[in-house]
């Protein structure tokens, strides 16, 4: 069971990290003014509306 929770904890840490990461590119590419990948216009659109 104790393996079990901290497979989770790293799962869920992995996760949330990734998550985060996305959001920051996300949030930090308009600003920069990079060329933005086709689609990630729906992936910020999607990310402000779960915010």
């Amino acid at each position: 069971m104790e393996t079990f929770n901290l497979i989770l904890l790293i799962v869920g840490t992995l996760w949330s990290v990734i998550w985060f990461g996305v959001l920051l590119k996300l949030l930090v590419s308009p600003a920069v003014g990079g060329k933005a990948e086709r689609g990630s216009g729906q992936l910020r659109d999607s990310a402000s509306a779960l915010i």
